[in-house]
């Protein structure tokens, strides 16, 4: 009863560490993505 907690627990919070690694290098990525976007956008407006 207690090896099966101790599994449901462990499982559990490797879940939660799986989505918030996951939704922080989401939001890296978009983050990255937009300076990137920007420093793009910025270098054609000073061109034109």
């Amino acid at each position: 009863m207690y090896r099966e907690v101790s599994a449901f627990m462990f499982s559990n919070r490797l879940f939660h560490w799986c989505l918030r690694f996951y939704s922080a290098w989401r939001l890296f990525l978009y983050h990255t993505v937009r300076s990137e976007r920007n420093r793009t956008y910025l270098d054609n407006s000073r061109f034109t």
